[in-house]
C-alpha cells in the first residue's frame, strides 16, 4: 500500500467514512454469503479495497455524475 498515492491517508475524515462504509457493506449477510460462495475472505477484499481506494473512489465519482 503506497500511502502517498492513497487518498485515504491524506484525509482522516475520508478514511473514517470509507472504513465505516466497508464495515457496513462487508457485514451484511448477503455479502457474506456471496463471498463464501466465491471462496473470498472479507478481510482480503477489505485490504484490496483499501489499497485500491484511489481507483474505487474515482469510479464512484464517475458513477455519481448526472446523465443527460
Amino acid at each position: 500500500m503506497r500511502a502517498k498515492n492513497n487518498p485515504l491517508f491524506a484525509d482522516s475524515v475520508l478514511f473514517d467514512m470509507y472504513m465505516r462504509a466497508l464495515s457496513e457493506v462487508l457485514g451484511k449477510d448477503e455479502i457474506r454469503v456471496a463471498l463464501d460462495e466465491l471462496n473470498l475472505s472479507a478481510s482480503k477484499l477489505r485490504r484490496t479495497l483499501i489499497s485500491d481506494a484511489r481507483r474505487v473512489l474515482s469510479l464512484l465519482r464517475r458513477s455519481s455524475r448526472p446523465t443527460r
